[in-house]
């Protein structure tokens, strides 16, 4: 599969990714369970299939949130978020950004607006396990934050997993 490499400020704007975001808005209605977890994008694509996200889903069902209890959400530039179910669909499953560490004011405007849009349309609890902006933007919503570094260390993996536990 051929990767679209979205490498400058203005892949916020191209059509796919703007298509994505209102599709998303307009027509996708999260599943109404008791916890979303928030995490970070990974290069590998679909998420699922990288060693991050496969250790994120392993802590998550330890703690007893399987798909019908909790919601995964990916965040990302520049789609905004990506819900698990999702993550095979076009542009989701094929694109690739460079990773800066650096956020501008347009990507977190976005990041915003895409989660501000998602807190109103899930019904249940949302924390984020996910640091930099993923977390100050989360944070700056009123979202909890259960790690932000370190996330692929046993002890933040065990915090992810208590968190879950508590809710499913």
């Amino acid at each position: 599969m051929i990767r679209a490499r979205y490498i400058s400020a203005e892949s916020l704007h191209r059509p796919e990714v703007v298509r994505w975001r209102q599709r998303l808005r307009e027509r996708y209605k999260p599943p109404e369970v008791e916890l979303a977890v928030l995490l970070p994008c990974s290069a590998a694509k679909p998420y699922s299939s990288s060693r991050s996200h496969r250790r994120f889903i392993s802590a998550i069902r330890r703690g007893g949130g399987c798909r019908c209890r909790v919601h995964e959400v990916v965040l990302t530039s520049p789609l905004g978020l990506v819900p698990r179910e999702l993550e095979s669909l076009y542009p989701a499953c094929c694109y690739d950004v460079p990773v800066t560490g650096h956020w501008s004011a347009e990507e977190r405007e976005v990041l915003e607006e895409m989660l501000s849009w998602y807190l109103r349309s899930f019904s249940g609890e949302v924390v984020c396990y996910a640091g930099g902006a993923y977390a100050e933007v989360a944070e700056e919503l009123g979202i909890e934050v259960v790690a932000r570094e370190r996330l692929l260390a046993d002890e933040m993996l065990g915090r992810l997993e208590q968190r879950v536990a508590e809710v499913a």
